[in-house]
């Protein structure tokens, strides 16, 4: 999801913004910073945390590496809402691995519920668009509860 998150910020925002926001997160040490609400003016310049932050590890999401502000995340979440059949639209992070998952599952006899956290958006909802991204990549008869 990361990956289509940052391609969805790079549209909405432009390449080079998402570029310049990852180019100060590096510049800075690769280290997260805190978006204290009362931050949040047109520059959209995040505040630093404290000297003892620690520097992200390279397994760091490349949307966190974008470093935004809650400002930034609100209105990419907006944008995301907005797109019809969003998480049906998603890759694999390993191609294959929910059809594997979905024959160990059955192999073992293990009853399944995946539990995900997303709103709901254009087209079908998130419980739907869930069931099937989970068909359409090999896990057949399963139960998604969306809190």
């Amino acid at each position: 999801m990361e990956s289509a998150l940052v391609a969805q910020a790079e549209i909405l925002f432009g390449e080079p913004m998402t570029r310049r926001l990852q180019e100060r997160a590096e510049a800075r040490g690769g280290r997260l910073e805190a978006t204290a609400s009362a931050s949040e003016d047109a520059s959209e310049t995040p505040s630093e945390l404290p000297a003892a932050a620690e520097a992200l590890p390279d397994n760091v999401p490349p949307l966190l590496k974008l470093n935004m502000t809650a400002r930034q995340q609100r209105r990419l979440w907006r944008h995301v809402e907005s797109i019809e059949g969003f998480w049906e639209s998603l890759t694999e992070l390993e191609p294959g691995a929910v059809k594997r998952l979905a024959a160990v599952a059955a192999n073992r006899r293990w009853e399944t519920i995946f539990i995900t956290k997303r709103p709901n958006g254009a087209g079908a909802t998130a419980q739907i668009q869930t069931q099937r991204w989970l068909d359409a990549k090999g896990f057949t008869l399963r139960s998604v509860y969306v809190v």
